[in-house]
C-alpha cells in the first residue's frame, strides 16, 4: 500500500521478496472471492498449481492442470489448460478446439498433448 491508498495485488512474485533490500513483508486481511470466479466445465481441477502471467495483449493468462471430468481420479488421466482474464479476477477457459493440431484433444482448453505427462512445471511467457 503506498500512504493511505489501498492497492490489489493479485499474484505474489516472490522473486522481488526474496531479494530482501529494505524489505518488510505484510500480509493483509484477505478477502473471499465470490463463488463462481472460475469454474472449468470439462475439468476437474482439485489439485495441481496453476502458473499465472501477463501475455502479450495484456490479458492474464493461466495454465494449470485438471482431469477430464469423465477421466477424474485416473492416474496420468491429466491435461493442461488454458484460462484467460482481463481482470486477473474473472476467468474463462480457452476454446482452443478451433487450433488446427496434429494430436486431438481431450477437451476444449487443453494446451498440449499429454499422453503420459502427469505434472508441469511452472511456465511463463517467452517472447522469443
Amino acid at each position: 500500500m503506498s500512504g493511505n491508498k489501498p492497492s490489489i495485488m493479485l499474484f505474489f512474485d516472490d522473486w522481488h521478496l526474496n531479494q530482501r533490500h529494505g524489505l518488510v513483508r505484510r500480509v493483509g486481511q484477505p478477502e473471499l472471492a465470490p463463488e463462481g470466479v472460475f469454474e472449468d466445465p470439462f475439468l476437474d481441477v482439485h489439485s495441481g498449481y496453476p502458473s499465472v502471467f501477463r501475455d502479450p495483449d495484456g490479458r492474464w493468462t493461466c495454465l494449470y492442470q485438471g482431469a477430464p471430468l469423465e477421466k477424474s481420479g485416473e492416474v496420468g488421466s491429466y491435461v493442461a489448460a488454458m484460462a484467460h482474464s482481463d481482470d486477473g479476477v474473472r476467468w474463462e477457459v480457452a476454446q482452443l478446439s478451433a487450433v488446427a493440431d496434429s494430436w486431438p484433444r481431450q477437451v476444449p482448453p487443453q494446451v498440449m498433448l499429454s499422453e503420459g505427462v502427469f505434472d508441469w512445471a511452472p511456465t511463463s511467457f517467452d517472447a522469443r
